[in-house]
């Protein structure tokens, strides 16, 4: 989910010095990016402690937040 909300229109993959060494952890090498930008961004925040949950599915508040957080980012822009 969160690759494919950083692939959105206005979303481009940023290097943040926003993220800890757990964020991306756990990503597969593909999608490390894509987690650090989101959550550079402040889309996804990651469960307990920061930890990601690549393989896990996410819940329904998990996706609505991450695409409330992408919906109220572009409409600044």
């Amino acid at each position: 989910m969160t690759t494919e909300i950083t692939r959105s229109d206005g979303i481009s993959l940023i290097s943040s010095s926003k993220h800890s060494s757990n964020v991306a952890a756990a990503a597969p090498d593909w999608a490390r990016q894509a987690v650090r930008s989101a959550y550079g961004l402040g889309l996804v925040q990651g469960r307990s402690g920061e930890q990601f949950a690549p393989i896990g599915l996410a819940t329904r508040a998990e996706s609505t937040k991450a695409m409330h957080q992408l919906w109220t980012m572009l409409q600044k822009d």
